[in-house]
């Protein structure tokens, strides 16, 4: 019983604390975006001026190479690599795959949304 209820609580928590990581991110997120369209409008400007239709092309990108490097630790995991290693590994391939997403939204972003 006691196993049973150390699992349940640990559970809990880490899905409390999944929620409550990406409930304070994206209120910040929109926190931020709401200030900085505040400050253009407060300066005379328009805040929508310069949304750019690229945007969705950038998000598109992360998304397809996180979706790579999902791809490749399911690849991984048929490679018959110990657990330990698999661990580290993963987070390795996610972060060098979102890395690699950024900087290709970021090249985007450059290139089509006229920023020099």
């Amino acid at each position: 019983m006691d196993e049973k209820l150390q699992d349940l609580l640990e559970t809990i928590v880490n899905v409390g604390g999944l929620l409550t990581s990406i409930t304070l991110s994206i209120y910040f997120v929109a926190r931020y975006n709401f200030k900085v369209k505040k400050a253009i409008a407060d300066n005379g400007g328009d805040p929508y001026a310069n949304r750019s239709q690229s945007r969705f092309l950038e998000f598109g990108v992360i998304l397809v190479c996180l979706g790579l490097g999902i791809a490749s630790l399911s690849a991984l995991s048929k490679l018959g690599i110990s657990e330990d290693d698999r661990g580290f590994l993963s987070f390795g391939i996610l972060f060098l795959f979102g890395g690699t997403g950024l900087i290709l939204a970021h090249l985007i972003r450059k290139r089509f949304g006229g920023q020099k």
